[in-house]
């Protein structure tokens, strides 16, 4: 195997010298908390925002190496935190596919459709998150590393993923003169006109088993996706929600957690009767776990912001839909 780039040297020489005297882009003070490496593997990056259709995503086969590692990032921002990094890799020929922040990325689903080594090694605030992909290598043997970066209160958490024909065997992208030619990004594939019209009509898709648990696990946060209302009522549809089968469950097994509902709307109408509505809403939630789930009322409070806090623009009806929502935030678990 060649020797990796130096942003990934780390991973195969803990013992020797500290780790900021071996990888140029990090701070002094990073540690590394996972790893993960994989001889042979299959992965479909995200190469575009998440929409009500997915997201455009490029599909590379290699070898695999997954690292994530904690800076004390007081008075750092993630894209301060970013940018030496994506620059270390463009000066070593990476040419950059996609880069995003947070909503634009798409929120909440572009960030759990991202393939990342597990809490407590590697936090994403929902809220403050940056992606990065960039390419190089040959058309038929492409390299590709991703980063993902964000931020608990006072520390920063870096999420490196390298895949491709040179975590193998091809020549050392930092090395001088080594050969390889800078791929450019490839075509993001169209997406059918007809197609996008229909997923706009259709509510935001529900969590998938296991995520909502992991938000609130990670980062206290975790939306409903799958709730709907009475058309232009504050009024729960008389149905079965996943959603709200998985958070009392969630509940159940941290007898001791509390949480706050938060309604959501989009910027339809004024501000104070959104506010007003989506509290409303989020008292329908609380209302059902009571009485359904038989989760404890003083458990549990609602509130509602209303417009405020949007997942994704509100320019199109997709993104209003989607910031129409429930979310769940842990409020403390003693």
């Amino acid at each position: 195997m060649k020797s990796l780039p130096l942003l990934l040297l780390p991973a195969i020489c803990l013992a020797a010298a500290p780790l900021q005297a071996q990888m140029a882009g990090l701070p002094a003070d990073s540690r590394l908390q996972a790893e993960q490496s994989d001889t042979l593997s299959r992965l479909s990056l995200l190469s575009g925002p998440w929409t009500a259709d997915g997201a455009e995503t490029v599909t590379v086969e290699g070898g695999t190496t997954r690292q994530a590692w904690q800076i004390a990032a007081t008075g750092l921002t993630t894209l301060q935190i970013l940018t030496p990094l994506s620059e270390q890799l463009e000066a070593a020929g990476y040419v950059p596919v996609y880069d995003c922040a947070d909503i634009a990325c798409g929120g909440f689903e572009f960030r759990y459709a991202l393939d990342l080594l597990p809490e407590p090694a590697m936090h994403v605030d929902l809220g403050d998150f940056r992606y990065y992909l960039a390419s190089r290598g040959s058309e038929d043997r492409p390299d590709y590393v991703s980063l993902v970066v964000s931020r608990a209160s006072d520390s920063g958490f870096i999420h490196i993923t390298r895949i491709g024909a040179a975590a193998e065997e091809g020549p050392d992208p930092q090395s001088a003169g080594d050969g390889g030619t800078a791929v450019s990004p490839r075509p993001r594939p169209r997406v059918d006109p007809g197609a996008a019209s229909t997923a706009e009509s259709q509510p935001p898709k529900a969590i998938a088993p296991g995520k909502l648990s992991e938000g609130l696990d990670g980062t206290g946060r975790a939306v409903l996706a799958d709730l709907t209302f009475e058309t232009g009522s504050s009024r729960l549809a008389e149905t079965t929600f996943s959603s709200l089968d998985e958070l009392a469950a969630w509940l159940a097994a941290h007898p001791t957690a509390r949480i706050v509902l938060v309604g959501h709307t989009d910027t339809k109408g004024a501000l104070a009767g959104n506010i007003a509505l989506s509290r409303k809403r989020a008292a329908s939630v609380r209302d059902r776990l009571r009485d359904q789930y038989k989760i404890a009322a003083e458990r549990m409070e609602a509130d509602g912001v209303g417009y405020l806090a949007p997942l994704v623009s509100n320019r199109t009806e997709t993104g209003r839909t989607l910031n129409r929502r429930v979310e769940a935030v842990l409020v403390s678990e003693d």
